[in-house]
């Protein structure tokens, strides 16, 4: 054999008598949480996943678009130490004990940062501590008492980055770069620093809360402050808040997928909120800013508000690579988003989500919003057990069909019955994705038939019962229109806004109210 084989084949024999079991293997992927995306994910949008500021970790190190940053970390260093009053050389002994730890969570790093211990370690703690400085100066405020060591302004007012013209025009971008998933810390970095800095020697006694709280503060400061527990990195810390609900909420019962509640007979095709708010459905926003707290009870869809912004799509797109690339993450944001661009079509449906303030937008128009989310699901995969791809409960669909909408049916111009047809339509589509769905979940033959034989008589009786309702409606639809004719011989009238006063089809429909007032 060549020499160049005879080494491969002695370094294939080496590594497979150290590897080791399947546990210590486990062990080994659990302590991964950075990865690189993928060239594949990275070419639909570059600019989302590469920072444009600052680089935190090793993956971005050295770039020449981002050496201006450098001089910046210096100086926090520098503001860092004196202010705690604790030598460099007591966080190079702290961080060189994690370093191990450290080098494991990110995927796919090169060589050179197991060979240079000394340069890793350098770089873990001018960037740990330049991280922790943005986050104690954008957070804390001057004069609250909170903490003595952080109550401290020592930066120069005129200051690049740390005065308050910096907090305004630079650290945005700044939060940007921070949660981007090739540009993460791990949190164990920062606690670590934190637990020097403060003289914790046991590392029991160190309370991760401290730098997640000042980390929520920072990414979402109009949101509640909650318990986040262990977390992994900055866009971790970001994540869960998104997700945070109140478990001492009470909810109203709901369905667990309200996807199905928009499925088209035999194919995966989705009905935008237009579409929905035609066929009875009602839009209603949720007091919790949770991503999953999304509801359909009663025939009213309850949603999240979001505000859309210029971090918006590059926060989202690195929330979705990490559910995509950390195993055991979940894929709620990407069930959000998914969820979003399938009732986004137009921007008819964002100026119907932000009527009834579900959808802040704060990026332009609306056909902007709706190309946004309409660009955030490519190539996303959903697993098949989550939220979104269960079926509809049976109480909340026959609330819907037992339960015709009024306002919707007087709402209807010429043809009130299209509302009923659609309803109609949506009922039988829903019902037989509940046929399908049953069938391919049950195992045995026989729960099979069992199951298929009950839905098939509750959908039989429901649509039969709805039909009956069609055609009362219609008869009583035929008496008014007949009633009406009469009235408009005699009367002339026009529609006009309850919102803004103006005549019909105006820019609030389908948001506003439209009465009859008689012509003068």
């Amino acid at each position: 054999m060549a020499d160049q084989e005879t080494e491969w084949v002695n370094t294939v024999n080496e590594e497979l008598n150290q590897m080791g079991d399947s546990s210590s293997e486990m062990e080994q992927w659990k302590k991964r949480s950075i990865y690189r995306v993928p060239s594949c994910v990275t070419d639909l949008n570059k600019k989302a996943y590469k920072p444009q500021s600052v680089s935190f970790g090793p993956y971005h190190f050295g770039e020449p678009n981002l050496e201006a940053m450098e001089e910046n970390k210096r100086r926090a260093l520098l503001h860092f130490l004196k202010r705690y009053k604790k030598p460099i050389e007591c966080y190079v002994d702290g961080v060189t004990e994690v370093v191990d730890d450290l080098r494991h969570a990110y995927g796919s790093l090169d060589q050179k940062w197991y060979q240079d211990t000394g340069g890793f370690v350098k770089m873990m703690i001018l960037d740990g501590c330049f991280m922790l400085e943005i986050l104690r100066v954008a957070t804390t405020q001057i004069g609250d008492g909170e903490n003595d060591d952080d109550d401290i302004d020592d930066y120069a007012p005129n200051d690049p980055i740390f005065s308050n013209h910096g907090k305004l025009y630079i650290m945005p971008y700044l939060k940007r770069d921070m949660l981007m998933l090739e540009n993460q810390l791990p949190m164990l970095l920062l606690n670590k620093i934190v637990a020097v800095a403060k003289g914790e020697s046991d590392p029991n006694q160190h309370d991760d809360e401290f730098v997640n709280k000042m980390m929520q503060k920072f990414c979402s400061p109009n949101t509640r402050i909650t318990k986040m527990g262990k977390c992994l990195h900055p866009l971790d810390v970001y994540r869960k808040g998104l997700l945070w609900e109140n478990p001492h909420h009470k909810k109203k019962p709901v369905t667990k997928s309200y996807h199905r509640l928009v499925i088209e007979e035999g194919e995966e095709i989705v009905r935008s909120a237009t579409e929905l708010y035609e066929a009875g459905i009602r839009f209603k926003k949720t007091k919790s800013r949770s991503l999953k707290s999304i509801s359909f009870h009663g025939g009213v869809l309850r949603l999240p508000p979001v505000m859309v912004d210029d971090a918006t799509e590059s926060l989202y797109l690195n929330l979705i690579a990490f559910e995509r690339l950390h195993v055991g993450a979940g894929n709620e944001v990407t069930s959000y988003i998914f969820f979003m661009d399938n009732i986004i079509d137009h921007a008819n449906d964002v100026n119907l989500l932000h009527a009834q303030g579900i959808i802040q937008n704060a990026i332009g128009s609306n056909k902007a919003v709706a190309k946004l989310f309409n660009s955030l699901s490519k190539d996303i995969t959903l697993e098949p057990e989550s939220a979104l791809d269960i079926v509809h409960n049976q109480e909340a669909m026959e609330r819907v069909a037992s339960e015709p909408n009024p306002h919707l049916f007087q709402e209807s111009v010429g043809n009130p019955l299209e509302y009923l047809k659609e309803s109609y339509n949506l009922l039988k589509s829903c019902w037989f994705c509940t046929l399908i769905m049953y069938g391919y979940k049950s195992t045995e033959r026989h729960t099979y038939r069992s199951c298929m034989e009950e839905i098939y008589l509750r959908s039989k009786a429901m649509v039969d019962d709805f039909h009956q309702q069609m055609l009362f409606l219609q008869e009583i639809t035929h008496k008014k229109s007949s009633s009406r004719s009469s009235i408009r011989r005699q009367t002339s009238s026009r529609a006009y806004c309850t919102e803004c006063d103006h005549l019909s089809q105006c820019s609030c429909f389908p948001a506003g109210h439209f009465e009859q007032v008689p012509d003068a």
